[in-house]
């Protein structure tokens, strides 16, 4: 981001037609963080993430400098904001679906979450929206490394970080996290109790040819997890066990393109 009083629209927004051939065309650009809040010029904005709706109401970002917004969509106007412990590394909005909907509401929960992670913690934020969107008793979990007081509960080791994290359902936060000193990935979900709150069950390894996880997205209707990895090659998992449904290599990819 720019640094002084230089105006940084570092958030900007594209349209693409409907019609083919196929054109992208700029739509808008905001300044959504303030550069005089951030402790270096280095920082820039990490995520943007629309919520998980047919014609979207709103818009989550997040900077490398903790900085997180909620945007009303389309106009941009800002709803909510917070600042995380740390680089913010990816978030997500919950399932926008029937099932999430009456789960929520039933147990008086929230109309929407959103799921964030810095690299040594994760974060659930409730939200209502009725009026304006509010953080509805808000809940943030342990660190990762102080984990593991509860039976069944797993206690990483300092090396390992959070990497990515999606929504499965209104009650499961699927997380991919990296353990730098033995070079291994691993899956780990959170799922949420209506008594105890939100719990971590122990994360299951990845194949040993996975170093590490840079990226990972879910398709919901088709039940699979979609990881890609350090040495360029994408796996995809099932959704509901995470046996391997397929593997891409790297130069599959290239030829396609």
């Amino acid at each position: 981001m720019a640094s002084g009083k230089t105006q940084n629209k570092h958030l900007r927004l594209f349209e693409i037609s409907s019609t083919k051939p196929r054109k992208i065309s700029p739509k808008a650009q905001k300044q959504v963080f303030s550069s005089a809040t951030s402790l270096s010029s280095e920082h820039y904005q990490r995520q943007t993430r629309f919520n998980r709706i047919k014609d979207p109401s709103l818009l989550a970002v997040a900077s490398t400098s903790g900085d997180i917004a909620i945007l009303s969509y389309p106009n941009l106007e800002a709803v909510y904001s917070t600042v995380a412990d740390g680089d913010v590394y990816d978030l997500d909005f919950s399932p926008a679906d029937n099932d999430m909907v009456s789960f929520l509401h039933v147990h008086n929960l929230a109309d929407f979450q959103i799921a964030y992670i810095t690299t040594k913690s994760f974060h659930i934020l409730p939200f209502r929206s009725s009026k304006r969107v509010r953080l509805q008793n808000k809940k943030q979990l342990q660190e990762l490394h102080a984990a593991g007081s509860q039976p069944g509960q797993f206690k990483p080791q300092s090396s390992m970080v959070y990497r990515c994290a999606r929504f499965l359902s209104a009650t499961t936060v699927l997380c991919i996290l990296n353990d730098r000193a033995a070079k291994r990935a691993y899956f780990g979900r959170y799922i949420v109790n209506v008594q105890q709150g939100w719990r971590q069950v122990a994360p299951r390894p990845l194949s040993s040819r996975i170093k590490a996880v840079t990226g990972m997205d879910v398709n919901r209707p088709r039940r699979m997890v979609a990881v890609a990895t350090n040495d360029m090659t994408v796996h995809i998992f099932h959704m509901d066990t995470l046996a391997v449904l397929a593997v891409v290599l790297r130069r599959l990819i290239d030829r396609r393109l």
